[in-house]
């Protein structure tokens, strides 16, 4: 294991093992007691040491024994008694170095195959047309959007709950004051205790956080100041580093979880942008003036409709509007007037 020297494995195993002379038990416990990690360490061989035994069947070594089936095969002997004595001697502490570092790399082969699978990393993603519900392993309920991949431990160890996100989704974070919930994006991490929110990372271009109960706290990849994001409020990190946080929040920010889509008084550009979001497809206009125009939807979009019928009662109002299908999705375009 990494940071854990070899003389200090060969004592664990002997720990395991029930080996440990007075002298090897005194540094045993010295080493176990310099430091509040070390403790830790040894649980985590222990853990392995159990899933191995569970896998193989116990291997006897016997150093004297190999040795003397050695010697008997290699017709080893010397010119002197004192001198068989000291070669014996010599083969015999190098034996039990060989021994324990045998069953010490059995252990943790074996043990690392289960290991590793216990904490086996899996990857959840969706398509352009498919929204994901799921629980992670701690309780915590993902729901993941369209063209999004969420990956995570199998099994959550102690620490940091940690899983990875491109795209977007909303968590329900299963409250542990013990293992704060990490989520890592390009931008930065984003930790919790236990809340309820919605990460949207767009291409590595920006970052949105939206908080609909407790805080998060985000940090950012390039070391600028944290920044906390509390209850009903949304905050965004552009690709050049801007922090924007605002209270103000917009009615479709979270239309794709809450599968609404409803427009009262709304610039159509914004009205449009929201649409290509909530369907995942790509709407262009090819006219600044529309900017100046705005819309109210008679009802909520999302029922039973399809994008094409969505832009057409969108258009509606405006009859010099034409809408058409391009290589990359919709384009509207036409007069404003």
């Amino acid at each position: 294991m990494k940071g854990v020297s070899f003389m200090i494995e060969i004592l664990i195993h002997k720990k395991l093992t029930n080996q440990l002379n007075a002298e090897e038990n005194a540094a045993f416990e010295q080493w176990i007691n310099a430091s509040n990690d070390h403790p830790l360490i040894f649980a985590e061989y222990r853990t392995i040491w159990e899933a191995g035994a569970r896998l193989k069947p116990e291997l006897k070594i016997n150093p004297e024994t190999a040795y003397a089936r050695y010697s008997q095969k290699y017709q080893i002997a010397g010119s002197k008694a004192g001198e068989m004595r000291r070669m014996r001697m010599r083969s015999n502490v190098f034996l039990r170095f060989a021994a324990a570092a045998c069953l010490l790399g059995l252990l943790v082969f074996a043990g690392l195959n289960v290991f590793n699978n216990y904490n086996k990393v899996q990857t959840i993603s969706t398509n352009l047309r498919t929204i994901s519900t799921f629980n992670l392993e701690d309780g915590t309920v993902v729901k993941l959007n369209k063209g999004s991949s969420l990956s995570f431990p199998k099994h959550f160890k102690k620490g940091n709950r940690n899983v990875t996100l491109k795209g977007e989704a909303f968590f329900e974070v299963s409250k542990d004051a013990q293992r704060p919930f990490v989520i890592h994006v390009s931008e930065g991490d984003i930790t919790v205790l236990g809340t309820s929110f919605n990460v949207f990372q767009r291409d590595n271009l920006s970052l949105t956080i939206l908080v609909t109960s407790g805080q998060v706290k985000f940090t950012p990849e390039n070391g600028s100041t944290p920044v906390f994001i509390s209850k009903g409020e949304k905050m965004t990190f552009d690709a050049e580093g801007i922090i924007q946080k605002e209270t103000d929040l917009a009615a479709n920010d979270l239309a794709w979880f809450r599968k609404t889509l409803q427009f009262e008084n709304i610039a159509l550009t914004q009205v449009l942008k929201d649409i290509s979001k909530f369907y995942a497809v790509d709407i262009r206009a090819d006219r600044p003036c529309i900017d100046e125009l705005r819309f109210s939807s008679p009802g909520d979009l999302s029922l039973g409709t399809n994008i094409e019928q969505v832009l057409r009662i969108v258009t509606t109002p405006y009859p010099m509007l034409r809408v058409s299908k391009s290589a990359e999705g919709y384009l509207i375009s036409g007069n404003c007037k």
